[in-house]
């Protein structure tokens, strides 16, 4: 996907992505019993711009952290997934008509 997306709500701040009112730190830090059960989901408005937004970041090859593609899923949501460093599952996705 080429971003040519208007993602200026989101600041990027360390290894921070940091909407407007919003802060969400990625951390270095493993409990593997918690981390591999664990998922947090974040509903957005524009997901392509928090795509975007985190790819251009610089925490993919400063932290490791996988990105997957923005998909269209079949319960109406545009989607994709992030891994942090530590393997906490992020959905980060948007609701469609």
């Amino acid at each position: 996907m080429e971003c040519q997306c208007d993602a200026d709500h989101l600041l990027p701040h360390g290894g921070f992505v940091q909407p407007r009112h919003q802060h969400s730190l990625l951390q270095d830090f493993c409990t593997e019993s918690i981390a591999d059960n664990f998922m947090m989901h974040m509903l957005v408005e524009n997901v392509d711009a928090w795509w975007c937004r985190i790819n251009e970041s610089g925490v993919v090859a400063k932290y490791g952290v996988k990105v997957s593609n923005v998909e269209t899923q079949p319960w109406r949501m545009r989607d994709f997934s992030v891994t942090d460093p530590s393997g906490v599952l992020w959905r980060i996705g948007q609701n469609i008509e």
